[in-house]
């Protein structure tokens, strides 16, 4: 197995249908190498733009079946096991429309082409809610400490045009956590003025961020597992189509970023996570304003005006849902 971007869970899915029939897996975890060995019954690449390194792999070994898990060099003609990276972003969508995002904006700071499918299918699934999403899209230089710092101006910038309460959605958590770290620093709310969405899931980002990510999993250990049993087969001796797989989305991991309704009172908001932050000690209504600087009476009629309930009946269905749980 050699993949030009390594994740952990391609390797356990992998692994997974391994133990399954006996297998010796090779792999090396760096993107420019790959396994060293003469003796090689089936490959697993994900075959990246400008590879020389899976190029080679591929010519050394090209009488051996084969499996590929990107779509960069689609002239190569073997079966293929992939992310519906459409569906994704569909899913993505809904995740914000379920809790009540209007203003939805997709922040691009570069071209890929799994990142415009997923993009695609972001603004298809809003389009049958007759949303419209704001498309912010960075073009300026991408490498480097300065071009980084540079950008990070730029989504402060476009941050404090853009109207709230807004869900925003990345192609990839890095990028994500890129857009968390300005409103770390501008002192925006997340979730209560801007809910972040990523895409991968990934264990390294996540759950490390300022705010913790929601993410999109696209299913990789999956991905693994399915490519692994297309290689058996083939192994096997049955001819597979070359043909692209796509796999559905394992579904949102919800995290703090995301975590809110969309409420256009900021107060409200803002108290939302006070309860949200404190369900587990004996709030009081009186406590809740107080931690928002708002009257009770001019809160509690924000809550239900926003909402439809009160303050009180708030608390009561965080300590319910604490009990059910």
């Amino acid at each position: 197995m050699s993949l030009m971007w390594y994740d952990i869970r391609i390797h356990q899915g992998v692994l997974r249908f391994a133990s399954e029939h006996n297998w010796q897996v090779l792999s090396d975890h760096h993107m420019s190498s790959v396994p060293a060995s003469d003796r090689v019954d089936g490959l697993i690449v994900l075959w990246g733009p400008e590879d020389e390194a899976r190029e080679r792999l591929l010519s050394r070994h090209a009488s051996v079946p084969s499996v590929e898990l990107g779509n960069y060099h689609s002239e190569f003609q073997v079966p293929r096991v992939l992310p519906d990276n459409r569906q994704v972003g569909r899913v993505a969508a809904d995740s914000l429309l379920r809790r009540g995002y209007t203003n939805l904006a997709i922040f691009e700071f570069e071209r890929f082409w799994f990142g415009d499918l997923r993009r695609e299918g972001f603004a298809e699934e809003l389009a049958e809610a007759g949303i419209t999403p704001m498309m912010v899209r960075w073009t300026g230089p991408i490498g480097g400490a300065a071009a980084r710092r540079q950008r990070q101006e730029w989504i402060s910038q476009q941050l404090a045009a853009l109207p709230r309460p807004l869900g925003a959605f990345l192609v990839q958590d890095r990028e994500a956590a890129d857009l968390l770290e300005v409103c770390r620093e501008d002192g925006i709310g997340v979730p209560e003025e801007i809910a972040v969405i990523g895409v991968n899931n990934d264990p390294l980002i996540c759950p490390y961020t300022a705010v913790p990510l929601s993410s999109v999993d696209p299913a990789w250990e999956e991905i693994g597992y399915q490519a692994a049993g297309l290689l058996y087969r083939q192994m096997e001796g049955e001819r597979v189509e070359p043909a692209p797989r796509f796999l559905p989305p394992a579904g949102v991991v919800e995290r703090q970023s995301t975590d809110t309704l969309a409420v256009a009172d900021l107060r409200v908001a803002r108290a939302l996570r006070y309860v949200r932050d404190h369900h587990d000690e004996p709030l009081s209504v009186a406590e809740v304003a107080a931690a928002v600087s708002t009257p009770v009476r001019t809160l509690q009629w924000a809550f239900q005006r926003h909402l439809g309930r009160g303050i009180k009946e708030e608390l009561v269905r965080w300590r319910i849902d604490k009990v059910k749980e």
